[in-house]
């Protein structure tokens, strides 16, 4: 993740990584570091190519930071959604197989495992 120091506003001076400003002593809300890949564009990708997340079927491990999970969500109707988003680097991903077959995309990883 990318440190930002944080500037007190009363004098303009970057405090310390608890807040404190070491010119004027006013505590000033730390701002919290973003993810490495909150603003970058989505990445597509088969959800039955990525390595799993231990014994898990649909955790996956990040592609890009290779440390982050993907959890694989579901709508309100049990669905699976093909939107997912890193939970370390924030990176977005849009599972591609996901989108064809909601129902079936396990389905297709099983089947070329075997």
């Amino acid at each position: 993740m990318t440190k930002i120091a944080t500037v007190c506003p009363h004098c303009m001076v970057v405090c310390d990584e608890m807040g404190w400003c070491p010119e004027c002593g006013n505590y000033t809300e730390v701002d919290e570091p973003l993810p490495a890949n909150y603003n970058q564009p989505v990445k597509r990708v088969f959800h039955h190519m990525l390595d799993r997340e231990g014994s898990s079927q649909t955790k996956s491990v990040c592609p890009v930071c290779k440390e982050g999970v993907l959890l694989m969500r579901r709508d309100n109707r049990g669905l699976l959604m093909p939107e997912d988003t890193c939970m370390l680097c924030a990176q977005q991903f849009y599972y591609v197989d996901v989108a064809d077959n909601p129902y079936g995309a396990l389905v297709v990883a099983e089947e070329t495992e075997a």
